[in-house]
């Protein structure tokens, strides 16, 4: 019986060699800067509702004990089908975010101001549709449906948050120290996360503090956007797109 391979000329897929190849998994892509942006609305935005129901609230943003609940409409962008910046360096990135009926207070406490959806200033604001009528979860779906593919300027930022539900990252490279100042056996996958100066879930598992940041706190020192933060207890933490304000529409 011979040892020699048997090789078969099968069609298989090819990728040419003068291209640039994709991102492998787990590769980490800087998201979007803090700035304003003209978004592009899905054409499908019609397939990317959700309906839900909410506690009433007063007029300070505290949850009525006992009342009806409301039903209420969220359009969730997500990265497979995400808002998506037309022209400018960044032309063709997406934003994930989610945009929802459900009214908010916007002045401090305790004053007059009224409470407003994040949904009323995309439409009032961004979009400039100031006569359509809007209520009912059905009218505000149909109202956003009818800006499908239209373009909306945003302004947005960064947010992260040291969730307490979750354990933390941490600098692997800080991982490495405290591990050999031990005596203890580095693995492998933390020194090379190591080398790319990357973090990796706390193998202590240790949650997070609680604490939230915004686009004010991902600067470094000479007050550049940094993608990357340090907690004060010691976690690693992203910093994630997010919309900061509904922009009206550029003129002229």
């Amino acid at each position: 019986m011979s040892d020699t391979p048997m090789f078969r000329d099968d069609v298989v897929d090819t990728i040419p060699g003068d291209i640039d190849l994709p991102p492998q998994m787990g590769s980490y892509a800087p998201p979007l800067p803090p700035g304003g942006y003209l978004f592009r609305i899905p054409a499908n935005v019609a397939q990317l509702y959700e309906l839900y129901d909410e506690t009433p609230k007063d007029k300070d943003g505290n949850e009525i004990a006992g009342g009806k609940p409301i039903q209420r409409i969220r359009f969730k962008f997500t990265r497979e089908h995400p808002l998506v910046v037309v022209g400018g360096p960044h032309d063709g990135d997406g934003l994930a975010a989610t945009i929802s009926s459900s009214p908010r207070k916007r002045g401090k406490k305790g004053s007059d101001a009224p409470s407003v959806a994040d949904l009323t200033y995309l439409l009032r604001e961004s979009l400039k549709d100031r006569t359509t009528v809007v209520g009912t979860t059905k009218q505000w779906y149909a109202a956003i449906c009818a800006h499908a593919g239209h373009l909306v300027q945003l302004k947005t930022g960064l947010q992260g948050n040291c969730r307490q539900d979750n354990v933390r990252y941490v600098d692997a490279a800080a991982e490495v120290l405290r591990l050999q100042a031990a005596n203890l056996p580095v693995p492998i996958e933390v020194q090379e996360r190591a080398q790319t100066g990357g973090s990796i879930e706390d193998p202590q598992g240790t949650k997070g503090c609680g604490v939230r940041y915004y686009t004010k706190d991902f600067k470094d020192e000479k007050g550049a956007v940094v993608f990357e933060i340090d907690c004060d207890c010691g976690a690693v933490l992203r910093g994630f797109p997010s919309i900061e304000q509904f922009l009206p529409p550029i003129t002229g």
